[in-house]
Parts: C-alpha cells; sequence; structure tokens
C-alpha cells in the first residue's frame, strides 16, 4: 500500500541504518528477537509509515524505531529513536533525533550513569538531573513504538499508578480490557490499553498475545486523528477507529460523573435575567420551568406554576441563555467534549472527522452512552489531489452513494474540501438538497466563490473565502494576508457577491479565532488575546503554540495584523448587509475559544446580543433545527447555560459559565473543568 520504496527502508532500517546501536554489535553479539512495520493513517488516508526492530545484547535489550508522515505519504523517515533497557527494564540510554510533520527539528539525547541522568537537548542544552527511580523516555510526537515499550514497561513493573517520562511529565496507563478481532481467516485476542501523558489527551493501544502492538489511536494534536495499524491488520482501520470512539465515549461519562447531577424529572430555574437567544427583550427574575428534558415554561415567578416536587437552582444575580453553538470544530479528540460543555457549548457541529470515529461518537452522544455537546456533522467530500482528505470521489454515482451513506448515519450537512472536482459541484447541491441535507465548505480551488454560490451552497467556511471576492478585481492573489489587504469594501463587484450572499441566505462561519491564532496576533503571546491560557492544560496550550505562523519582521508582523483588521471588517460588512453569520472557531482552545470567536465578533461591529444569536438561534434556524433547540421557548430541548454576569453589557461574561444544561441533564461547569485538566 505505501509502496516498493517504503519496502525497501525495512532492510535498511532493521539492518543499520539508524546509527551506533549497530556499530555496537561488532564488539558484542546481538540477537534479534523482534521487528515490525505500521502504517500511518490520517484524514482517512495512509500518510506515511514507522518501523521497529528489537534486539538484545547481553543484559541489554536495544529498540530502535524510525517514522515518518505527512498529507499525501513521505517514503521517507523523518525521526529515529534509539533506546537501551538493562536488563529489560532500566533505561541506559536514550536518543532521539529528526522532524515529525510540521514541527521543527529535534533532538534528545539521554544517558544514565548510576543515579544520575545527563540530557543533551536540541541546541546544545546540557541537564544533568538525579534519578530518582525508574523513568522512560517518551519526547512528543515520539514513534508508536515507544508506547509499546511503555505499555511493557509497565506491566513489567507491576502497573505504577504513575510513570515518570523524560524529558518532561508523567504517564497513567489504564488496563481497558480485551477483544477479539478476525483477520485472515483467523481469531486473535487483543487487549486494549489507554495510556494519558504520551500525546494529547490519552492514547488508545491495542496488544496481542506477545505484547506487540496492532493499533493505536491518538491524537498527536487536537486536530490531529492518528489511526497506526501494524501491516497484515490494515482492514481492520475502521474497527479500531470504531473501538476507540466508543471507548472515548465510556471515558467521557466516567470524567463527567463528579460534575454531573442527577437527573430530575422537574428542574426549574428561578429569578435569573433570561436570555432567549431571539433577539428578544430580556426577562428579569425569569423562570424556566424544565421537564423531561424539554422546557415546559418560560415567564415571571407570577406566570410560572413551580412544581412542588421540582429541583430548583437559584439564579439571582445570574444569566440564563442557550446553549452555544460552535458551528465549526473538528472533534478528533473526545475527552474535549467536556471542554465544550464546561464552556457552555452545548451543539457541535463536526467539519471534517475520520467517517467511522465520527459516525460512532455521533451516535454515543445522542443516545448518551457519552457526555458531551450534541454533535451535528458535515460529512467530508473531496476529489482527487496529493494533500487531499477522504473520501474522494471522481463520478457521479461515486458521490450519490457517499450522499446517501452520510445520510443514513444521520449526517445533517455535505462538507465541500478543497480538491473538489467543480464538474461535480452541481449534481452535489442536486442530490444533497434531494436527501435533505446542506452544503457548506470550502471553495474548491478553480472555482470562485460566485460560481460555488450560485451552484446552491448554503454555506461557506472562514472569511477568506469571502476574501478575494470582495475586491475591485476579484480573484486570488495568492495568500491569506495579500488577499485580506486587497479587500474593498466599496468594489462594485464586492456588493454584487454580498447581496447575492444575503439573498440567498447563505451562512458564513467565519472562524475568526483560526485567522487570528494563524497571523491576526502576530507577535503576541497566548494569554495576550485568550484568558484561559492561563488555567488550560499546558499541553493544549503548546500544541495551539506550535501550530501559530512565525511571522518575521515587526513590519510584516504589522503587516499581518492589519489583514486581520480588514478581515474583521469584512465580517462586520457582511453582517450589516444582512449575511447570515455563525460562530465557529476550528482551531485554539477547544470551548474555551468560543468565547473568543463571541468577542471577536463584536470586534466585528456586531452588538452583543446580535453575536450571541449567531451562537445560537441563527445557526438553528439556518439548519432547520429552530423547532428543536437553539432558544428558550416552550416545546424546545432543555439546552440552557447559567452564567455571572450580563453578556448585553460584555459580551466576555459568556466566560463565566455557572451551570450547564444539555438535554435537561444538569452540569457544574466548574467540576467539569476539573476533570478535563485532570484527563490530561
Amino acid at each position: 500500500m505505501l509502496g516498493n520504496r517504503f519496502r525497501g527502508y525495512l532492510g535498511w532500517a532493521v539492518l543499520g541504518g539508524l546509527g551506533f546501536l549497530w556499530v555496537a554489535a561488532c564488539n558484542s553479539r546481538l540477537r534479534n528477537l523482534e521487528s515490525g512495520e505500521f502504517v500511518i493513517y490520517g484524514w482517512g488516508r495512509a500518510w506515511g509509515f514507522e518501523r521497529y526492530g528489537i534486539q538484545r545484547r547481553g543484559k541489554e535489550l536495544l529498540i530502535e524505531a524510525a517514522h515518518g508522515f505527512q498529507p499525501g505519504g513521505t517514503s521517507e523517515p523523518t525521526l529515529q529513536v534509539q533506546l537501551a533497557l538493562e536488563g529489560g527494564s532500566k533505561l541506559s540510554w536514550f536518543r532521539f533525533s529528526g522532524q515529525s510533520f510540521q514541527l521543527s527539528p529535534r533532538e534528545l539525547g539521554v544517558r544514565v550513569s548510576g543515579d544520575t541522568l545527563r540530557m543533551e537537548e536540541t541546541g546544545g542544552v546540557v541537564k544533568t538531573v538525579r534519578a530518582d527511580g525508574l523513568v522512560f523516555p517518551m519526547p512528543a510526537d515520539a514513534p508508536v513504538t515507544l508506547q509499546m515499550m511503555l505499555v511493557r514497561w509497565w506491566l513489567q513493573h507491576n502497573r505504577p499508578a504513575v510513570i515518570p517520562l523524560l524529558p518532561q511529565g508523567q504517564a497513567r496507563v489504564q488496563y481497558r480490557g480485551a477483544e477479539t478481532v478476525s483477520v485472515r481467516n483467523r481469531s486473535v485476542t487483543l487487549h486494549r490499553y489507554a495510556i494519558g501523558g504520551v500525546a494529547c489527551g490519552r492514547s488508545l493501544v491495542w496488544l496481542d498475545a506477545d505484547h506487540r502492538l496492532v493499533s493505536a489511536v491518538y491524537c498527536r494534536d487536537p486536530w490531529t486523528l492518528l489511526t497506526i495499524v501494524r501491516t497484515g491488520y490494515e482492514q481492520l482501520k475502521d474497527s479500531f477507529l470504531e473501538r476507540a470512539a466508543l471507548d472515548f465515549a465510556r471515558l467521557s461519562v466516567e470524567l463527567a460523573s463528579a460534575a454531573r447531577s442527577p437527573m430530575a424529572r422537574t428542574l426549574v430555574i428561578r429569578g435569573g435575567l433570561v436570555i432567549d437567544g431571539t433577539g428578544g427583550k430580556p426577562l428579569a427574575g425569569g423562570v424556566v420551568l424544565i421537564r423531561n428534558g424539554r422546557i415546559l415554561a418560560v415567564g415571571t415567578e407570577q406566570e410560572v406554576e413551580i412544581p412542588e416536587d421540582a429541583a430548583v437552582i437559584d439564579a439571582r444575580e445570574l444569566t440564563i441563555l442557550p446553549g452555544l453553538w460552535d458551528l465549526h470544530v473538528h472533534l478528533r479528540q473526545p475527552e474535549l467534549a467536556l471542554a465544550y460543555l464546561a464552556a457552555g457549548v452545548t451543539t457541535v457541529r463536526d467539519m471534517l472527522n475520520d467517517y467511522p470515529f465520527v459516525r460512532t461518537l455521533r451516535k454515543c452522544l445522542y443516545e448518551g452512552s457519552a457526555a458531551g455537546p450534541w454533535l451535528l456533522v458535515a460529512g467530508a467530500v473531496d476529489g482527487e489531489d496529493a494533500v487531499s482528505v477522504e473520501p474522494r470521489v471522481d463520478t457521479e454515482p461515486e458521490l450519490v452513494g457517499l450522499l446517501r451513506q452520510y445520510r443514513a448515519s444521520g449526517f445533517d450537512q455535505v462538507k465541500v474540501y478543497s480538491s473538489f472536482p467543480p464538474r461535480l459541484l452541481g449534481p452535489l447541491m442536486r442530490h444533497a438538497h434531494a436527501l435533505g441535507m446542506t452544503v457548506t465548505g470550502h471553495v474548491p480551488a478553480g472555482v470562485s466563490l460566485e460560481r460555488f454560490v450560485s451552484a446552491g451552497a448554503d454555506g461557506v467556511e472562514h472569511i477568506y473565502f469571502v476574501a478575494p471576492a470582495v475586491r475591485a478585481r476579484p480573484g486570488r492573489l495568492g495568500s491569506l494576508i495579500e488577499d485580506a489587504l486587497a479587500v474593498d469594501l466599496a468594489a462594485p463587484a464586492g456588493a454584487q457577491l454580498v447581496r447575492q450572499l444575503a439573498d440567498r441566505r447563505v451562512l458564513v462561519t467565519p472562524t475568526l479565532v483560526l485567522l487570528e491564532l494563524m497571523f491576526g496576533a502576530a507577535g503576541q503571546p497566548l494569554a495576550a488575546i485568550e484568558p484561559a491560557s492561563a488555567i488550560a492544560p499546558a499541553r493544549l496550550i503548546e500544541q495551539v503554540e506550535l501550530r501559530r505562523w512565525k511571522v518575521g519582521t515587526e513590519a510584516d508582523r504589522e503587516r499581518a495584523r492589519r489583514a486581520f483588521r480588514h478581515l474583521l471588517r469584512l465580517t462586520g460588512h457582511l453582517h450589516r448587509a444582512g449575511v447570515p453569520l455563525a460562530a465557529g472557531t476550528d482551531r485554539g482552545l477547544p470551548g474555551w475559544s468560543l468565547h473568543r470567536e463571541l468577542e471577536l465578533l463584536v470586534e466585528a461591529g456586531l452588538k452583543p446580543g446580535e453575536a450571541l444569536m449567531c451562537a445560537s438561534w441563527g445557526p438553528s434556524r439556518a439548519l432547520g433545527l429552530a423547532h428543536l433547540t437553539g432558544s428558550i421557548r416552550p416545546g424546545l430541548r432543555a439546552d440552557l447555560i447559567i452564567i455571572e454576569g450580563d453578556p448585553l453589557e460584555n459580551i466576555s461574561a459568556t466566560r463565566n459559565v455557572r451551570w450547564v444544561i444539555r438535554g435537561g441533564q444538569l452540569y457544574d461547569a466548574r467540576r467539569l473543568w476539573e476533570a478535563l485538566r485532570a484527563a490530561f
């Protein structure tokens, strides 16, 4: 599957291309114990490979591994590790070098002498520390072989509660059960383990009876889900994704248990300021009566009779809002479902994910076997290209089959990705609409925004797909910053396009948080734009910082910030022209960043109440769900939040979430945050 060049590398890797481990063989006899090869999948496609070998030299166990991956695949190793364990258990030395996809080159060398560790990191930084007990090496983005060895090490050392890691952190391993799979007409029993502290969130790994890794599913960052499968088991890739979603769903319930109140048949929220999300006049001293997960009545204490058996929440001096929506997420890391809930986000729309994973996770969230927000899904569709995403279509019959599959899985929308064939735009719109699905996404390469909208698109993701059309001479200039700087709100062609968006009620999701992180806040620390960075898990902060653009000189940074201000003005211009907007984040700190998106919408010129509508009633209407949720009205599903402060006076008050009600289930937001931080 990965080509002959991948296969050819196996011999090179195992027989001696990775360095000084094999030089030692000249002086001491080596005995081969084990070797293996894995395929690394991302976005549903084979991105690369990993190969490892294990040998014994006297009392030392020698392990080496190499991997490489990137969209479109790679045939060359980019990162290598070598590891020696004395007696098969105690670290002797370790070497890590190379570059993983999107990250800078790194090196780490560790040598143990008695109870002293000498670590040499990138740039020649040397640290000497005392080794208090056993430690295990696990740099960020390390080959999955080290996770396999970590589980073996954990089993060998009587399953310690915590494992200190090098160069920093600690791991926790938990046995999650056994299951049987069928491969090549034989049954294989696999043991599933969850590992915390080695990736972004938990990693799930499956080992066979000989403790050989068969598969791993984990996030290298909150937006990149990797599925790693031993060669020979590739046909089970989708099955491992489904099993991972089920296990993560189970974990979310375990984590949320301390924050969840017993389900009350009748719940009353009493005395708060009710902002129903529709733009209507707020109700002071309001009462919201909830029964069996539905809003039964809304009014004053004189208008709403409070049943004697009701559980009552005293909301005096607090504000009651509809549950917030984040219309552009990638929920590849299910622990972060708790982050959305804790932030008051009760509905999210997933805009690109691995189909078996998100289909299973959506089912769990709607059935209640997972704790998290309601999950709307826009199933992705793309065409053939080196960096396209799965699934890809090239013919109309393939497209129709995919759309029917999405609809049968309960998906609400279709997301067009950047390499989608322009000749299939018409059939896509026609068949999706016939199935009751709407269409949104990127404007495909080679297609103008006007053509995309004229073909029947119901939405556009990212304001930067609008920017090239709002210029004196429409068309791409070649970069997001250049396109933004060229925006001309008075351009006749742009005015015509904006009218078209407004007349057709095309829902635009600007994802301002994404653009601010990329270049809009160039040169500023994350804490300057996101106060939650002070309390978010350190590993999450690290991943967000790693993926911010590195803008060179101060002049370049000011140019980038000016481009972002242009996009803010364009967003406000669309709103004033009657184009419906939706609050969506894409990147950033999941949950927390939705509040930043609301703040940026206000900076763009929306009133606080209008910004709130972009995260509640507005998208619920646009997606045909206003009869079900999105506001505080009798008959709707009980999705509400209770906050401190008045967001109509200061939109940042939405950050102060006290209670979250999702489908009538009550959660303490602060305890949800505590559970999330503990999970990392």
